[in-house]
């Protein structure tokens, strides 16, 4: 049996931990190198454990393109709402937007006990983002669209496709983040390209709300349009294949990626890693970002032994 409950709440809390230390630290500057140094630091950190997005835009583009996999749409934006009182909330995209949401919320809340001089409600400027003088919301809401659409899909080879950039993916994602606030972080008032972080700092230190929308639908808009592009680029991920197709997915690139080395846990579900089946009766588990079984490397485990395996794709279990 798949585990994907206890999968889903491990990755998602370290998408909490890792958004609201990203809100704690990197909602505290409005200095692009500090804040694509402290993004490209927590990626590193929590990419083990759950790819390390800790940007809603991300997540959107990873489950668009087919490497991440998430509830229909509609119920996906309810979820978002009702937090954790739907069930549809745990799919594993909508399950990640809501932890990076939440924990950017929180992360906010503790900017304010732990600052002095900042209270709730009061506008804190290196959180609350608005465009540059002169700077309607139409032009706002493009120049925020490219920018997460230049992000993300720089960001695209590194998280989801292999050969990816092993260690140095999140020092790679960083300088994409660096560069891209360097230059359009001027007319956006250096929005950290993060919709969790532009809703946290809108609704804590109640900033404008008349450019929230404009900032989140515009980081949701690129992110879309650089996953549809890196889909025509890169191909599609196993999320949208066939049984088959999966299974030379997973045999030709090890399983779906999620991120770096780390997964959403139980993308696909199977006993068998590299196109090998295990023996019957086998036991396993996986640690990395999707199909995890009783086998690793093409050698079989013995029947009914019990192991773990480590594999670059998934957090998966069978029982």
């Amino acid at each position: 049996m798949l585990r994907e409950d206890i999968v889903g709440a491990s990755s998602a809390s370290a998408e909490f931990l890792g958004t609201l230390l990203l809100q704690l630290f990197a909602g505290s500057t409005l200095v692009p190198l500090r804040i694509a140094a402290v993004f490209a630091a927590l990626m590193a950190t929590f990419a083990r454990h759950s790819g390390g997005h800790l940007n809603p835009g991300i997540s959107l583009a990873a489950a668009l393109s087919g490497h991440l996999a998430w509830a229909p749409a509609a119920m996906y934006m309810l979820a978002q709402a009702v937090s954790l009182l739907l069930r549809m909330a745990w799919a594993p995209a909508a399950m990640y937007m809501l932890a990076q949401v939440l924990g950017a919320l929180a992360g906010a809340a503790l900017q304010v006990l732990l600052t002095p001089g900042l209270s709730f409600g009061a506008t804190y400027e290196p959180s609350c983002h608005a465009p540059a003088q002169g700077l309607g919301g139409t032009p706002l809401f493009f120049w925020e669209a490219l920018a997460a659409f230049v992000f993300v899909y720089a960001a695209y080879p590194a998280l989801f496709v292999r050969p990816s950039y092993g260690s140095f993916g999140p020092l790679y994602v960083g300088l994409a983040l660096f560069a891209v606030l360097s230059t359009g972080g001027a007319f956006t008032g250096m929005s950290p390209l993060n919709p969790a972080m532009s809703f946290a700092g809108t609704l804590v230190y109640d900033c404008e709300w008349r450019y929230v929308w404009m900032y989140v639908l515009g980081q949701y808009t690129g992110a879309g349009l650089a996953a549809l592009l890196a889909v025509g680029v890169y191909g599609i991920g196993p999320m949208y294949l066939s049984e088959a197709e999966r299974a030379n997915y997973v045999a030709l690139h090890g399983g779906p990626e999620t991120g770096l080395s780390g997964g959403a846990g139980g993308m696909l579900s199977g006993q068998q890693q590299g196109g090998v089946a295990a023996p019957a009766g086998s036991q396993g588990m996986g640690v990395g970002m999707g199909t995890a079984g009783q086998q690793q490397g093409g050698v079989a485990a013995p029947a009914g032994s019990q192991g773990v395996a480590m594999s670059s794709a998934g957090v998966a279990g069978t029982f």
